[in-house]
């Protein structure tokens, strides 16, 4: 069971980027009814098909979104960091159920907003409205790049991964992936095997395009994984 614990949510929304244009008022207004919850490593957030009585907001951490196949097979549909929002595109169905599977990837702090509170107090006020809707917009173009490069090469698709993650996070993380990344994380994103993409960061690693430093992946030379993504 996740960690229920006592902080200043307001404090907590005013950290989050996409709500760094609300004032301060109207943060004391959202954060009534909000709690606080922390889930370790490797913690069911919530499985697919349960109903979604809740969204959330990533405090800190990060969060895998998985899906499973018919034949039994887990894939990752994408990794959620720190700012992001994690089932608010449920809120407005009636009757929602969550349609993945959502798993800490690493110790984790989530805001929980109850779907009462998000449709009469978050989804009511236009600013907020439109920053989780251009939260969730930038995860549908996500899925629909994903799309675009499934004939792509295995280095090609963990080149767009790592560019596009270092892209999408706030810019005082220099050129350091702020997502604690496995080498298995890397390949069920991309859809590969673990010793393919051991393979290939390996490569990357002795060439000096890339270095690793407790699973945080530094981008040494972009322009060698640009320089990847345009190879026939």
């Amino acid at each position: 069971m996740p960690q229920s614990v006592m902080v200043n949510i307001v404090a907590k929304l005013r950290a989050i980027p996409a709500l760094q244009d609300i004032d301060e008022s109207m943060l004391t207004s959202l954060s009534e009814g909000l709690s606080f919850k922390r889930f370790e490593k490797g913690q069911l957030v919530f499985s697919g098909g349960d109903p979604a009585h809740v969204c959330y907001v990533i405090s800190y951490g990060a969060v895998k979104m998985t899906r499973i196949l018919p034949q039994g097979k887990e894939v990752v549909m994408c990794f959620l960091r720190t700012g992001d929002f994690l089932g608010a595109a449920m809120m407005t169905h009636q009757n929602p159920r969550f349609p993945l599977t959502a798993v800490a990837m690493e110790d984790s702090g989530l805001i929980e907003i109850p779907r009462e509170r998000y449709l009469s107090s978050w989804q009511a006020n236009p600013l907020v409205a439109r920053a989780v809707n251009v939260n969730i917009m930038n995860r549908m173009l996500e899925f629909q790049d994903d799309k675009s490069m499934t004939v792509s090469s295995v280095p090609q698709k963990v080149a767009k991964f790592l560019l596009r993650t270092l892209d999408q996070q706030p810019k005082n993380f220099g050129n350091r992936l702020s997502l604690k990344l496995s080498r298995k994380d890397v390949a069920e994103r991309v859809g590969t095997t673990v010793e393919t993409v051991i393979r290939t960061l390996s490569q990357w690693t002795q060439r000096g395009w890339i270095e690793t430093h407790e699973q945080h992946i530094v981008i040494v030379n972009r322009s060698a994984l640009e320089q990847v993504l345009s190879e026939e």
